[in-house]
């Protein structure tokens, strides 16, 4: 469902926008690449990453570190789930010294 995989994407670059709005160097970059079995879409923004202690909660339900009512803390949850509704996977890359997703969606199934 193309609108679903839209719907993930556009999540992760609004993130991304929130999330270095206060940065002195902004930027988001979104990119694209394949192999033989998958299509890959990362979203990378300037800023510093996630920290370590948080990383584990980041796809959970209604966690958010955005301030009260700017935030639900349900879009990296709902991205999750349109990924693997989509037979892929949505990840942090946490070997990238900015902040990093990357979507993984087979070319078949």
């Amino acid at each position: 469902n193309g609108a679903l995989i839209v719907q993930l994407v556009s999540n992760l670059v609004h993130n991304s926008f929130d999330a270095v709005r206060t940065e002195k160097e902004k930027w988001v970059r979104v990119e694209f690449s394949e192999d033989k079995d998958s299509v890959y879409v990362s979203v990378t923004d300037s800023g510093n990453g996630i920290p370590i202690k948080i990383r584990s909660r980041i796809f959970d339900p209604f966690f958010t570190t955005k301030p009260e009512g700017q935030g639900t803390g349900l879009g990296l949850s709902l991205a999750t789930s349109i990924a693997a509704h989509h037979h892929g996977c949505l990840r942090l890359d946490t070997f990238s010294p900015r902040t990093r997703f990357v979507l993984q969606l087979p070319k078949t199934r």
